[in-house]
């Protein structure tokens, strides 16, 4: 099964439940939000952290959100305590306890929403070229690539180099395969603009690869350009691609290393 067929069902699924979840009645009497209840905590030696999203928290009742606000990316955190909690629908979750260098912005914050990255910048950045390219795709309403618009829309800069078949971790590697695989010559523009993008920031061996591999897309697009009906000859563009896109994805994933 490939990968765009993987993230159109895990996506269909992940709608299923979100159907289900809306259709739940609650009652008045539960609106009030319910305080977690804290299982264990730790300290920290002191750490730096860069959020990439989420709110900050008073307390690890986790019931009232800081008014103190915080860019994504260009905050820089110093964590110096940990819990885990069991929250108000009784998943687990571990928070940081974190402030910014002047003290004046701190709170609890979710683990998953720190980087310790130092590139966050440059991933906003391929985050953002790479939704560009969604303009080549030649069929854009189709429900697949409907799936793969959505997982960029919330991607988070975590996410960004990430390899998954689930919509809500799926990275550029992830929708790159299922999207620019192609023996179509618009879509094949996106492709083409998506190695822009990361042309010449991988090992020179994946470099010369890559570059040979695009080589053989351009030979076989221009065959398919004199042979637009002959099936071989769009089965072989198509193939073609699909090795370029996964030696790609599979360098992009590896900036995450």
């Amino acid at each position: 099964m490939n990968k765009r067929v993987k993230l159109v069902i895990a996506g269909l699924m992940a709608l299923s439940f979100g159907i289900v979840s809306v259709t739940t009645v609650s009652s008045p009497a539960l609106a009030k939000t319910k305080a977690a209840k804290v299982i264990s905590h730790q300290k920290l030696a002191k750490t730096k952290f860069h959020p990439n999203g989420g709110s900050l928290y008073t307390s690890t009742k986790l019931t009232k959100k800081s008014p103190k606000t915080f860019k994504a990316v260009k905050t820089t955190f110093y964590a110096t305590k940990s819990v885990k909690v069991k929250k108000a629908n009784s998943k687990r979750a571990t928070y940081y306890y974190v402030k910014n260098k002047k003290g004046n912005i701190n709170g609890w914050i979710w683990k998953g929403y720190l980087n310790k990255t130092k590139n966050l910048a440059q991933r906003a950045s391929d985050i953002r070229r790479f939704k560009a390219t969604y303009k080549y795709v030649d069929n854009p309403k189709d429900d697949g690539y409907q799936l793969y618009r959505d997982s960029l829309s919330g991607m988070t800069l975590a996410h960004a180099y990430n390899d998954s078949i689930y919509v809500e971790k799926a990275g550029i590697p992830s929708i790159l395969e299922a999207t620019y695989s192609t023996s179509n010559a618009k879509t094949l523009r996106g492709c083409q603009a998506t190695y822009k993008i990361f042309k010449g920031r991988f090992s020179a061996k994946i470099n010369a690869k890559l570059a040979k591999q695009w080589k053989k897309v351009l030979k076989d697009s221009a065959a398919v350009k004199r042979q637009p009906d002959v099936g071989d000859v769009t089965d072989q563009m198509y193939d073609s691609t699909l090795k370029f896109t996964n030696t790609l994805g599979n360098a992009i994933h590896g900036l995450d290393k």
